[in-house]
């Protein structure tokens, strides 16, 4: 799908309520008309609903193990610890504010290619209970499948995918969060081969494409990188933005 950067920063605009009335009620008319536009805004709803999940479970996961750690090397309550704990816990939080997107934390060693991943790459949100309804498909083999991925209990959740591919009708779904869950435990090699046995025009086409581009960086195959890249700008779909941001950030020289 051919899709303008006006109607992208449209999207964009919306969820971040900051259209104008007039603008809005032109967002609304496209809902309506444009059948292509109304796709893509779910798909931005699902990725922006996906991404403040992950990163409230990050972002608790981080404070219940700091309590944990703190409460036990201090039993006792006073207020300098109390002053301590809330300076530290302050702190940790601006740290997390300031990561941004990727929630992780770099050390000195790392390549600017691993910089960049890091970055850019998100686990990409549950969206197969809504396609399973559509198709009016039982729900019990894929949730518990995506369960797994949703707690991030990958090597679970790869297994269940191994067994959904065997009879499934979302093929392309299925082997995407596999891919997905793969690079998430550090296996690029495999994730590629996953997206890569992936229809190229089937659904999820331009999630595979960007996540592909990733797996690829993370493999430092820069080459391939870069083409998949400049596909994903000439694509005009919701990664397209990132994608120029990549290209000129690490492919410019």
């Amino acid at each position: 799908m051919v899709f303008s950067a006006k109607k992208i920063e449209l999207i964009e605009r919306y969820y971040n309520e900051d259209l104008s009335p007039e603008e809005l009620d032109f967002f609304n008319e496209q809902l309506v008309k444009d059948s292509a536009f109304a796709e893509e805004v779910k798909q931005f709803n699902f990725v922006f609903k996906g991404i403040d999940t992950v990163r409230s479970q990050e972002l608790k996961r981080q404070f219940i193990s700091y309590e944990e750690k703190h409460l036990a090397k201090n039993k006792k309550f006073n207020l300098l610890n109390f002053t301590c704990s809330k300076i530290s816990i302050a702190a940790v939080f601006s740290i997390v504010l300031i990561s941004g997107s990727s929630l992780f934390f770099f050390n000195n060693s790392a390549s600017p290619s691993e910089v960049m991943y890091t970055q850019y790459f998100e686990a990409y949100p549950n969206v197969i209970a809504p396609i399973t309804r559509t198709l009016n498909q039982d729900l019990g083999a894929e949730s518990a499948a995506m369960n797994a991925y949703d707690s991030m209990n990958y090597n679970e959740a790869i297994t269940a995918f191994d067994e959904l591919l065997l009879h499934s009708d979302l093929q392309n779904e299925i082997r995407f969060y596999k891919a997905v869950a793969l690079m998430s435990k550090g296996d690029h090699k495999e994730a590629k081969v996953q997206l890569e046995l992936m229809n190229e025009n089937g659904a999820f086409k331009n999630q595979r494409k960007w996540y592909l581009a990733l797996a690829s960086l993370q493999l430092e195959e820069f080459n391939e990188t870069e083409i998949l890249l400049n596909e994903i700008v000439k694509d005009q779909s919701s990664y397209s933005v990132y994608a120029s941001e990549m290209l000129s950030e690490f492919f410019s020289n």
